[in-house]
């Protein structure tokens, strides 16, 4: 696969998961979700079925990714698109600050299999109490 400037989703997730196990993903039916404020590609999301990923652009690290607005409007979109009403992701667990930031969304975790952490997330996180 071809990576173009500016920035892709692909060239995006290129940073963190091996070209042929990305394109193997491809090829299985993943679709990439971008994350844009304005113009700028801030992160992107990797659905394959129930099952998410998320990364975000380099300059975007660090919190600055952190508003709730942000996060609750991109998951929205993803939750809706879901093909059960629901959103999974998995985390190794010596990760630390991905399992921090699956946490943070609102993800919570369902199981472990000693490796990896399994995660769902069945409704939108940061959600107003009513009066």
């Amino acid at each position: 696969m071809t990576l173009s400037a500016p920035l892709s989703s692909y060239a995006l997730f290129r940073t963190e998961i091996p070209e042929e196990t990305l394109d193997a993903l491809i090829a299985q039916g993943a679709k990439f979700v971008p994350l844009i404020d304005g113009e700028d590609l801030a992160g992107a999301a990797l659905v394959n079925g129930t099952e998410v990923h998320f990364v975000a652009a380099p300059h975007w690290r660090g919190g600055k990714l952190g508003s709730r607005r942000v996060i609750r409007g991109f998951l929205a979109g993803l939750l809706a698109d879901s093909e059960l009403g629901f959103l999974t992701t998995r985390v190794q667990n010596s990760s630390k600050n991905e399992h921090d930031f699956v946490t943070r969304i609102g993800f919570v975790p369902t199981w472990s299999d000693g490796f990896q952490t399994f995660f769902m997330l069945h409704e939108l996180p940061f959600t107003r109490a009513t009066k």
